[in-house]
């Protein structure tokens, strides 16, 4: 069945099979983000960063398989492009709007272009990339070699809650800028065509990078990360008898990898790793390399008794649910913090908060809209 499932993961009007290890993983994610955002004065979460990380490996496989089934349809775009839209923007633009009237509530500072650039997905586009830098460096201008100590984001305003959607700019920008690629480009070229990115964003990352570690929140400077779960979909497709053993292997050599890297970067002395250059050039690729194979592992070992925690019926309803959770826990968490106090109290409360609107939001609003995925065929 594994087989049949990468080789045709997607038959006409049918849908993917959805596997709940990838819910779990979902779960795994967006968990490790809420600790880093509702931890602003602990150093326990210090990686809580990479759930964003495994978001777009997930998302890089699915999508990508979910082209590929679509390369035979009569009308791919149609279906691919509705199925994205009405899955992705609802909630996206309600929670932008209701934010953007508590922001009026509250009289918090913002400007016309705090507005304009999440509605556009301009985050991913207007952050992370400098060709003024580039060329700077290129013709022998110095790096910056200076480095921050970690710091956890202190969410004060609702306002601040908007800087989480550069990766979703990220996301929508690849859903554009990559089905065409995959629908139309022959497929002996495809694997060539994710591996390009593999290759250049990190050349980029250490091109563009500064003690700010501003490369890591765009589109150009982030892009092998979706390409590594997207190459993972080409190769279990091209190899449908692909073991479990293979991605299993380079799991240990990549966690020994991002340990020393870590602690050459400074994770030990209690800086940020992201501030090193070394970082930004390899230890993103790493992260996403080490969550390929485990993206792959669950796809091909679905079903294994070993993989029962991630089919944890909680675990996969939190991964059901985790893109409203990702929306706006943010926003939660200021609203919480003005009326509870403590950290681990405020914590707790701002995550069930989160989780129960999140679930409101699956029920009555996201879930009866998915239902009219079917309306263009």
């Amino acid at each position: 069945m594994l087989a049949s499932v990468a080789a045709k993961p997607y038959t006409y009007l049918g849908r993917m099979k959805r596997l709940h290890e990838l819910d779990g993983l979902r779960a795994a994610a967006i968990l490790s983000v809420l600790l880093i955002h509702f931890s602003p004065h602990s150093n326990a979460f210090l990686f809580g960063w990479v759930g964003v990380d495994l978001f777009f490996v997930i998302s890089g496989y699915l999508i990508t398989t979910i082209l590929l089934g679509l390369r035979d349809h009569p009308r791919p775009y149609r279906v691919f492009y509705w199925r994205r839209s009405i899955r992705i923007l609802p909630a996206y633009y309600v929670v932008l709007a209701g934010v953007a009237i508590l922001v009026a509530l509250k009289h918090e500072p913002s400007s016309r272009a705090t507005w304009m650039s999440p509605i556009f997905f301009l985050p991913a586009i207007n952050h992370g990339i400098s060709f003024h830098l580039i060329a700077q460096r290129l013709a022998g201008a110095p790096f910056d070699f200076s480095h921050q100590a970690f710091a956890r984001p202190l969410l004060s305003r609702f306002v601040y809650g908007i800087g989480v959607y550069w990766s979703l700019a990220v996301e929508e920008l690849f859903y554009l800028l990559w089905a065409p690629v995959v629908l139309k480009a022959p497929r002996r070229w495809l694997l060539t065509i994710a591996l390009v990115p593999i290759l250049i964003c990190p050349l980029l990352r250490g091109l563009t990078h500064t003690s700010s570690w501003g490369e890591g929140i765009g589109f150009l400077t982030r892009f092998d990360t979706l390409a590594v779960g997207a190459l993972l979909a080409l190769l279990l497709s091209a190899r449908p008898e692909t073991g479990w053993k293979v991605l299993l292997t380079p799991i240990p050599v990549l966690l020994i990898l991002l340990a020393s890297l870590c602690v050459k970067c400074g994770m030990l002395r209690g800086q940020e790793v992201r501030s090193y250059e070394l970082f930004a050039i390899v230890g993103y690729t790493f992260v996403a390399m080490l969550f390929g194979c485990i993206v792959g592992m669950c796809v091909r070992w679905t079903g294994s008794p070993a993989l029962a925690i991630l089919r944890f019926g909680p675990f996969v309803y939190l991964g059901v649910v985790s893109y409203a959770v990702y929306l706006i826990h943010c926003f939660v968490y200021v609203g919480v913090a003005k009326l509870v106090s403590g950290d681990v109290v405020r914590a707790v409360v701002a995550t069930a908060t989160t989780i129960a609107i999140a679930a409101a939001s699956w029920k009555w609003f996201e879930g009866p809209i998915l239902r009219l995925r079917n309306l263009v065929t």
